[in-house]
């Protein structure tokens, strides 16, 4: 019986990108049960500081728009950015509450990539999680980047603006109020904006990883089922009754395993 003896490295290759950037955000479901304390300490640090500067920057911006702004139109224009930072803590929220089911899907992608029966099954596994990777990268690419150029690039390249009071204001990352200080004096400005860019890059994090994550899934289920019907192309083509019950037996147990 054929036995994977590279399964470490596979699982390793698989869920390199992905795990990199769950732990960013310190919702990483570790497959085994021996987690060290310091790594707890670290995961409640990660979601607790990630929690703060999101709901920071949320209640920043419903101040900015419902005491500063006065004209329906304008409250319009920032919308866009106060419901991505909505549908960030959502996203951020189910990722953490779903972290049960996500265990038991990375158990078990580690324990089909140990009972492949055979090199092409590993080889068709190793494909898909070969193309799950590149569409990783493709999201990444794309939110960082884009990301990158409306956090930083674009208020930047704006300079300092001066109104017809002859005030100074310098341009934020993300529209905010806040009560208590003033954000364009330094070195307040300087502060808000490095926390605005953090908070932007929390959320794309956040983004890239439901994204990555749902495509790993999405292509192992896609290699199970390409080997399902290898499996079954394979048992037309025998004619020999105790080879035929024995594929038939493999085919059946490699079905529930993809239905479970």
């Amino acid at each position: 019986m054929y036995t994977n003896k590279n399964y470490e490295r596979d699982i390793n290759y698989t869920y390199e990108l992905n795990r990199f950037v769950f732990r960013l955000l310190g919702i990483w479901p570790y497959a085994t049960t021996n987690v060290w304390l310091l790594q707890k300490m670290e995961k409640i640090v990660l979601v607790f500081g990630s929690f703060v500067l999101l709901i920071f920057e949320l209640i920043s911006m419903l101040l900015y728009i419902f005491i500063v702004l006065k004209e329906t139109r304008a409250r319009i224009k920032v919308t866009a950015t106060l419901l991505f930072t909505i549908v960030s803590i959502l996203k951020y929220s189910n990722l953490l509450y779903v972290k049960n089911q996500l265990k038991s899907c990375v158990t078990r992608v580690e324990e089909d990539f140990q009972s492949v029966i055979s090199p092409a099954t590993r080889n068709t596994m190793l494909f898909h999680a070969r193309t799950g990777r590149r569409l990783f990268i493709l999201c990444s690419i794309f939110m960082y980047s884009a990301g990158f150029s409306f956090r930083t690039l674009i208020p930047l390249s704006r300079g300092k603006i001066v109104t017809a009071q002859n005030i100074t204001i310098r341009p934020l990352p993300s529209p905010a109020y806040y009560v208590v200080f003033d954000p364009q004096i330094s070195p307040a400005y300087e502060i808000v904006f490095f926390m605005q860019c953090f908070a932007g890059f929390l959320k794309y994090t956040i983004t890239v990883a439901a994204c990555g994550i749902a495509a790993l899934f999405t292509m192992h289920i896609v290699a199970r089922l390409d080997i399902l019907v290898t499996l079954m192309n394979n048992l037309t083509h025998e004619h020999e009754v105790e080879n035929i019950n024995r594929k038939l037996s493999v085919i059946v147990e490699h079905q529930i395993r993809t239905r479970e």
